[in-house]
């Protein structure tokens, strides 16, 4: 499921957002997907599109109803206050620990402050919490749903 949902997710950053990368020797080695404010949550058709690009995982998954009920349940707690929204941030696993997604975070949330919009993520790894609380997040909700991995959403006002 993972690669339909980073093409579904980056694809729709590529083209209401902006796509931050970390490249080494030639290799993307870090990204961040952010959709810009005013584009999430995403009007029906747009939602649609990542919706139907993600399931495409999901449908010969086993859990697959619980993964589009996750999917439907954060789509209700999304805020519709205008913000930055994180939809994936992800580090090659030989570069993580050195300080990437904190320099890819950093760089969107300068301009998030400069121009006074605050920005929203989801995460499912609780140890991501204290990660995103160094950069101002705070939890705003807990989503936990039939046997799904709790998902967290995180909030940060602007600077």
């Amino acid at each position: 499921m993972l690669p339909n949902f980073v093409t579904a997710v980056m694809g729709d950053a590529l083209r209401h957002g902006h796509v931050d990368a970390i490249v080494r020797n030639r290799r993307v080695v870090a990204t961040a997907s952010w959709l810009a404010p005013g584009n999430a949550p995403r009007p029906w058709q747009q939602e649609l599109r990542v919706s139907i690009g993600s399931a495409r995982g999901l449908i010969k998954g086993r859990n697959r109803i619980k993964g589009i009920k996750l999917l439907d349940a954060m789509a209700k707690k999304h805020p519709e206050d205008p913000h930055w929204y994180l939809g994936l941030l992800g580090v090659d696993p030989a570069f993580q620990g050195k300080g990437l997604g904190g320099t890819l975070l950093t760089h969107r949330l300068e301009e998030c402050d400069a121009s006074h919009m605050p920005a929203y993520l989801e995460t499912q790894k609780p140890e991501n919490l204290p990660f995103y609380e160094r950069f101002g997040f705070k939890v705003r909700d807990e989503i936990s749903d039939d046997g799904c991995p709790t998902l967290w959403t995180m909030w940060r006002d602007s600077k």
